[in-house]
């Protein structure tokens, strides 16, 4: 009986194993939190140098009136893409909050205790 307990564990350990080879482990709120809020500033830095170079183009020719429409566009798109990324940390940060405010101070310590 022991025997088939060991190689059960042995099992799982492997299958666990190979999926965080393959998948990688699942980011803590905390991360998702951070990566969002990297992805904010560096939106906030694509959308500042693309309104620049919007505003730098002086010259009126059909060329650049198409480049800067196109310019125009990407604006456009990243200031969605920017409101999108910021409503997600709304949603992160809500939820890191009501884990903290029902786990503890830390996530993880707190969920571990919640078990115990």
């Amino acid at each position: 009986m022991a025997y088939i307990k060991k190689a059960v564990d042995k099992s799982t350990v492997g299958e666990a194993y190979v999926y965080l080879t393959n998948h990688g482990h699942d980011p803590s709120p905390e991360d998702r939190s951070k990566q969002s809020n990297l992805m904010v500033e560096s939106l906030h830095v694509q959308l500042f140098e693309t309104s620049e170079k919007l505003g730098s183009k002086k010259v009126v020719s059909s060329y650049h009136e198409s480049k800067a429409a196109r310019l125009l566009g990407e604006v456009e798109m990243l200031t969605s893409r920017l409101d999108s990324v910021k409503a997600v940390t709304q949603d992160l940060t809500s939820e890191l909050a009501w884990m903290r405010s029902v786990f503890g101070r830390g996530t993880e310590t707190g969920a571990s205790q919640q078990c115990s």
